[in-house]
């Protein structure tokens, strides 16, 4: 029990420590300056929080980050294909330059503006090279009638082609549905050479494989309905395991979906009273489905926290747990839930090690007898992008 305590004092202390980052997610990117200039280095990229205003650059991770403003720059370009440009856009109202995310850039060129925050706003810019119109239509609380309006809207700065009548009719009003409309728009009315010099690339969701090792403790109690005698069982033993991690962004890693699987062995045997005699040992294979946040603390720190649900397999080579009423048989298959914290220390973009300490809790009752297990586990691991 001692061990248990010192484990989550650890994660206390993990949770408590000073965060004075705003949480960026470091880019490799550029930024282009009003004389066309292209300058490379690193970008925080913060998905409509703050980013529509102001633009962080670092040459070097090691470097205090650079402010631009919408006037001071073009624009910036993520190594990913991602571009945010300086456009002068109307939002809710008002007039001014913001960093709009370029989605077509040509003839007709297609914009989003996005704002979270102390201000919440998004809207579809497609702007008219030639003339300059500016059509806009937003892209939030999309109910039947408003879809109908940017179906409108589309038809109107697409001048009404035919050939996209249909297209524009099954839309769907999603951000791939709408690009590719004007994408569609480009093939059809440049037939001698490309119109469109920029369209965002599709991207993937970021996976990732993370092996590792450790030490899990694990701490039984168990109840004998019959008399409600309390017995608490321990087992220390070496785990080891791997953890598949895909983004629920396509662009940040700082919500992850994780599934993973893990063994130990669990060895119980000796324990002699008068009501229970346990000699039981089994390999224990743990499955959990759950979830990943990560906070950066700075470049190469990031504190994680982890939850979600798992489920417990175990394969006995011993089974032989005796009451004074005779032998009962363990269950083997045991569901239950686990929450766990820790840091990961980046190597580059696509390599990291991960401390993890993880708690896990399951509940399972028989004839005679209840078991209420914790699980507390230190691991080490090694996880890069596939």
């Amino acid at each position: 029990m001692k061990k248990i305590n010192i484990l989550f004092f650890i994660l206390l202390f993990l949770t408590e420590l000073p965060i004075n980052a705003i949480n960026e997610e470091w880019k490799s990117g550029c930024i282009i300056t009003n004389k066309g200039d292209t300058i490379h280095g690193f970008l925080a990229y913060r998905n409509g929080m703050g980013d529509w205003k102001e633009c962080l650059f670092k040459n070097n991770l090691s470097d205090k980050e650079i402010i631009y403003n919408p006037h001071q720059i073009q624009g910036y370009l993520y190594n990913i294909g991602l571009y945010y440009k300086s456009i002068d856009l109307k939002a809710e109202g008002e007039e001014n330059r913001y960093f709009a995310e370029c989605l077509v850039e040509g003839a007709i060129s297609l914009y989003r503006l996005k704002m979270s925050g102390e201000r919440s706003f998004e809207s579809y810019y497609a702007i008219n090279t030639s003339s300059g119109k500016i059509v806009s239509f937003p892209t939030q609380n999309q109910s039947y009638i408003q879809k109908e309006r940017i179906r409108n809207s589309i038809r109107a700065i697409l001048n009404y082609n035919e050939q996209l009548k249909k297209d524009i009719k099954e839309t769907d009003c999603s951000r791939s549905s709408i690009i590719a409309l004007f994408k569609k728009y480009h093939t059809l009315t440049c037939s001698q050479f490309s119109c469109i010099s920029y369209q965002e690339p599709k991207h993937k969701c970021n996976t990732y494989i993370s092996p590792f090792v450790g030490i899990q403790f694990n701490k039984n109690y168990c109840i004998i309905q019959t008399s409600g005698i309390n017995y608490s069982l321990n087992n220390n033993s070496p785990l080891i395991g791997g953890n598949f991690q895909m983004s629920l962004d396509k662009i940040s890693n700082k919500l992850l979906f994780e599934f993973g699987i893990n063994a130990n062995q669990i060895k119980i045997n000796g324990y002699q009273s008068p009501i229970l005699k346990v000699n039981f040992s089994a390999i224990q294979i743990a499955n959990n489905i759950g979830v990943e946040y990560v906070y950066n603390i700075n470049n190469k720190t990031h504190l994680l926290f982890q939850g979600g649900y798992n489920q417990y397999l175990m394969c006995p080579t011993k089974n032989e747990v005796t009451l004074s009423k005779g032998r009962i048989e363990v269950k083997t298959y045991h569901p239950g839930y686990y929450i766990g914290t820790g840091l990961v220390f980046s190597i580059d973009e696509n390599h990291s090690i991960p401390v993890r300490i993880n708690y896990s809790r399951l509940i399972y009752f028989q004839k005679d007898l209840s078991v209420l297990n914790d699980n507390v586990s230190l691991s080490v691991g090694y996880t890069f992008n596939l």
